[in-house]
Order: structure tokens, then C-alpha cells, then sequence
């Protein structure tokens, strides 16, 4: 007799990290560097946000920017994650990839903070609102580095260019 056992469907990690990957290239966003993981911990880490600032004040000059970070485990899955999430803000693109001792603005969550941004739906994450405020940014664009320091396993981060219009 012949028995054949019957799997949920679950995609890939591939398919997942192309999914997400395809989003980010189509609105802006960035993913980690591939590095070793803590069997518990996120596997990867996608950050998107859209190609310009906003105007949430209707004073013509932008006044920060939405991103989302998703957080993926091993397993393809969405996951929510532990420990912090920190952005900083650079002004000007700096192509060759050093980025100054000191960022123009550094936002921080953690714990209760962090798990008031997680929202469900198609494609779960931690959105923020980062506000730059009166802070004047010079040049045409800025630099958004986001770092996640989980509590288990090691630090992900990667970073994007904001067009300043």
C-alpha cells in the first residue's frame, strides 16, 4: 500500500526574499547582506520606503519619510523580532560607502516601543514614521541606514538613498 503524506504549502525562503525583493526594487528598499544567522533569529531583513520624503505638515518642505522593516525567518516566514531597530540619517549619497562618524538624526525602538509599529496584512512588518523634523538636510539626497540588533544572533543592516526633492 502506498501512502502519501499530504504538506501545507509553504513558499520557499527563496520565493519569499524575491517577493520581497521585487517590492523594494519597484518602490525603494534595501535588504541585508547575507551573513551568518542564529538558528532562532531573522534570517533576513528588507527595509522599503518610498523614493522621496513627505510633506506631512502641507509646508512644502519634507518632513521625513515612511519605512517599513520586515523581518523573515529561516523559513520563509514573517516573523516578528526582539531586541532593537535603529535608523540613521545621513546627508548626501556617499557613494563609496563610508558613511560619517556622526548620522544628522538617529531614531531607536525597542521592546513595547518596537512591538507598537509591528502591523499585519499582505506583507507584515514594523512600519515607522520618521519624522526629521525642522533639521535642514543639505544636497539632493540622504542616506537611511537601518541596523537590527536582535537579541539572539547578529546585527543585519542595510541602507537606502533618499531622493530630498
Amino acid at each position: 500500500m502506498n501512502v502519501q503524506v499530504k504538506r501545507p504549502l509553504r513558499a520557499p525562503v527563496s520565493w519569499v526574499v524575491a517577493a520581497v525583493g521585487f517590492v523594494s526594487f519597484a518602490i525603494g528598499g534595501c535588504q541585508s547582506a547575507q551573513t551568518p544567522m542564529h538558528p532562532e533569529g531573522v534570517a533576513d531583513l528588507f527595509v522599503l520606503s518610498a523614493p522621496q520624503p513627505e510633506d506631512w505638515d502641507d509646508d512644502g518642505k519634507p518632513d521625513g519619510i515612511t519605512v517599513k522593516v520586515i523581518t523573515v525567518s529561516s523559513e520563509g516566514k514573517f516573523i516578528k523580532t526582539e531586541g532593537e531597530v535603529v535608523f540613521h540619517l545621513y546627508e548626501g549619497t556617499h557613494r563609496d560607502g563610508d558613511l560619517p562618524p556622526l548620522p544628522h538624526k538617529t531614531w531607536k525602538a525597542k521592546g513595547k516601543q518596537l512591538e507598537a509599529h509591528w502591523k499585519e496584512g499582505a506583507l507584515p512588518g514594523y512600519v515607522f514614521r520618521l519624522n526629521w523634523g525642522e533639521l535642514p538636510l543639505k544636497g539632493s539626497a540622504a542616506v537611511l541606514e537601518v541596523v537590527l540588533k536582535p537579541e539572539a544572533g547578529p546585527s543585519r543592516s542595510c541602507r537606502l538613498v533618499i531622493s530630498l526633492w
